[in-house]
């Protein structure tokens, strides 16, 4: 398995928390536990769960093969892992956004973490416009926006990840959405040197 780590990850997700680029590709070759969703009409999505040395390592990505493309590496504590028998990377994905989340608004729905769910909403007259600002006009999330400027999304402030696609109907269109998260990344932040 090749893997593949850019730049924005390596800035986002390893440097401000204190992960190596290696320890990322360990824990990703080397795992312990894996899970695999396969996103209809989009790429396959790989979680790789790895006990490192005193912690444990989550990575995410998307797998085209022979390439692993890491999106989202996590280092977690026991404190995450309830028991070793049941040790799922997805579940263990929706605990860091319920923990570290920020409240994801659409519509009448409040969630923390979206898995996949494909949500009906009014034709969309322009597609491009309307996914280039999916995040603030369609799906809300006040209190991150009460924290920092939009401009910082991606950014060490927060940390927001979605694979998310416009299907055109006739009289509707879809949004099809997975793995949809925005943590603040200063809580996390937190949590890590805590644990220390």
């Amino acid at each position: 398995m090749d893997i593949h780590v850019d730049n924005l990850i390596r800035e986002q997700y390893l440097d401000p928390f204190g992960i190596s680029l290696s320890q990322a590709e360990t824990a990703a070759r080397h795992h312990d536990y894996k899970k695999v969703m396969r996103i209809k009409d989009g790429p396959t999505i790989i979680l790789f769960l790895k006990k490192m040395n005193g912690h444990y390592l989550l990575t995410k990505g998307t797998w085209n093969a022979p390439i692993y493309d890491i999106e989202d590496v996590f280092k977690i504590y026991d404190d995450f892992i309830v028991s070793q028998e049941d040790i799922n990377p997805l579940q263990i994905m929706q605990k860091i956004a319920d923990r570290f989340g920020y409240d994801l608004i659409f519509g009448k729905r409040v969630e923390k973490y979206i898995i996949e769910e494909r949500i009906r909403i009014p034709k969309v007259s322009n597609p491009n416009e309307f996914m280039n600002n999916l995040i603030g006009n369609y799906i809300k999330i006040p209190e991150m926006f009460s924290k920092s400027s939009p401009q910082d999304y991606g950014s060490t402030t927060t940390l927001i990840d979605t694979k998310a696609m416009l299907e055109q109907g006739i009289d509707n269109d879809f949004l099809n959405i997975a793995f949809l998260y925005a943590l603040d990344a200063a809580k996390y932040k937190n949590y890590l040197d805590r644990s220390q």
